[in-house]
């Protein structure tokens, strides 16, 4: 297992990108070919940075599957495969997990805890996480059980807005 991961992990935008889902945005049509070269450039840039870039396929069935940061937790000793706090994600964690088998020991949240990563925000050993209408308490509660054997701190942040 590796102890530091110059790896960045990507996915490729499905073509269903259109009908991802929106929490506190109006929907707007999205220029898929502009987000494709968007993203093209997102990954160039992670590779210039010295990064290995992974970057795995497109799942038509996950529209918002390209945002894999929600997927995980991902620490120097362990990777907590998240609980997405919508139902149309929670699809899209069996391939960041079975691709983050292979660096990192798992941990699974599980229902009713609902956990999305791209709520947590790490800051040394805390973990600054956002109560949301996508991450619950019981999700907050289980990523602090799942955390404190390598002792990491989780600190719960009201969130509003956006």
């Amino acid at each position: 297992m590796l102890r530091r991961m110059d790896l960045a992990i990507t996915r490729e935008l499905p073509v269903t990108l259109a009908q991802c889902e929106l929490t506190h945005l109006s929907r707007e049509p999205i220029d898929f070919p502009r987000a494709v070269a968007q993203h093209q450039s997102y990954c160039a840039a992670l590779a210039a940075l010295g990064l290995t870039v992974l970057r795995l396929p497109a799942d038509p069935g996950y529209p918002d599957c390209c945002f894999v940061e929600d997927t995980a937790v991902v620490l120097d000793e362990v990777a907590v495969i998240a609980s997405p706090g919508v139902a149309s994600r929670r699809g899209e964690t069996a391939l960041i997990a079975s691709t983050l088998a292979g660096y990192r020991p798992l941990v699974h949240l599980e229902l009713p805890a609902t956990l999305e990563g791209g709520d947590v925000l790490q800051v040394g050993r805390r973990l600054f996480v956002g109560r949301t209408t996508r991450t619950s308490d019981a999700g907050i509660a289980a990523l602090a059980a799942a955390v404190a054997p390598w002792g990491y701190q989780v600190v719960p942040v009201a969130v509003s807005g956006c």
